[in-house]
């Protein structure tokens, strides 16, 4: 997963390796392991924007769900996605 620096404490103490810079350099990449996909991915998808799950698919795919469910009942003014 990317996550935005100084973000995602708890995540950052479990991961398996030292954070490495992403190619794009705004976030930093982590390896966290986990024996349930749908378990993580309702904890990332608390991060909002401060974490982006890279891999596995399953995983991102599960986060993605749980975001776009929330924006779907809490959409912005304009019947989209709130900025935020």
């Amino acid at each position: 997963m990317a996550v935005l620096p100084e973000r995602a404490a708890a995540l950052r103490v479990r991961a398996t390796a030292p954070a490495q810079p992403d190619p794009e350099g705004s976030r930093e990449v982590l390896e966290v392991e986990a024996a349930d996909p749908e378990l993580i991915a309702e904890e990332l998808a608390g991060y909002g924007e401060a974490v982006v799950v890279l891999d596995p698919p399953q995983v991102r795919e599960a986060v993605l769900r749980r975001l776009r469910a929330i924006a779907h009942v809490h959409p912005g003014q304009d019947g989209g996605p709130r900025a935020g």
